[in-house]
């Protein structure tokens, strides 16, 4: 795999790497997420405390939309320390997310998943779910529900999710150093999009020019 920074360099907003990713960790390697069915969004939430309101952002979502699920929402979360409270996160990104869907009369209600990608070399023991963190007693456990995330240590995967493929996709190692390999060009990429934006080259032209889509130049001119 590659190094320590590898959570910055995954880019996962390729579609490839992202649905690589997805169905690694949590299909066994089975092709059920095609790049095809995918869609970028930007999900933002606000919250309100002490009086100023407050905005947070997913490090990466997409929306799938495809032939065993007709839609569903997808989010990575990117750690490289142990974060006790994570499900905190979790909940209020997963909350927001639905409750969203909630407000779109005659909507469909489809399911939201988070993937908590985690690097660190420390085990994460504790903090896996809602009841790790509360205060709670055995009496008040039936009326509180719990919640559960869903974190994948990169450093301690199983032998299947290192070595496997059982779907006949690539293993993990593979589909990080890949995500590694589209960082460093992507590196490359963001340098010639700032370079034609400073010229006031249309995003239409640029994406022809770099022969990459028009999507890909539009999220990285978003980071610049």
């Amino acid at each position: 795999m590659g190094e320590k920074d590898i959570a910055e360099k995954i880019l996962a907003d390729y579609n490839d790497v992202f649905a690589d990713i997805v169905n690694v960790l949590l299909f066994d390697g089975k092709p059920i997420v095609d790049e095809n069915m995918l869609e970028s969004i930007k999900d933002k939430s606000q919250y309100k405390t002490d009086g100023e309101i407050h905005q947070e952002e997913r490090d990466v979502s997409k929306v799938l939309k495809g032939k065993n699920v007709h839609i569903a929402f997808i989010g990575f979360e990117h750690q490289t320390d142990v974060d006790s409270k994570e499900a905190l996160r979790v909940i209020s990104y997963d909350g927001a997310a639905y409750k969203r869907q909630l407000l779109v009369k005659s909507g469909e209600i489809y399911p939201v998943v988070t993937i908590v990608l985690y690097f660190g070399q420390k085990r994460w023991i504790k903090g896996r779910s809602l009841y790790d963190i509360l205060d709670i007693t055995d009496e008040w456990k039936p009326y509180v529900s719990d919640y559960k995330i869903n974190i994948f240590e990169i450093a301690y995967l199983t032998p299947d999710q290192v070595s496997g493929n059982k779907g006949g996709l690539r293993n993990m190692c593979e589909v990080l150093d890949r995500a590694e390999a589209r960082g460093e060009a992507r590196g490359e990429l963001k340098g010639a999009v700032r370079a034609y934006l400073d010229v006031k080259i249309p995003i239409e032209e640029i994406a022809e020019k770099l022969n990459i889509s028009v999507e890909e130049v539009q999220n990285i001119a978003d980071t610049l």
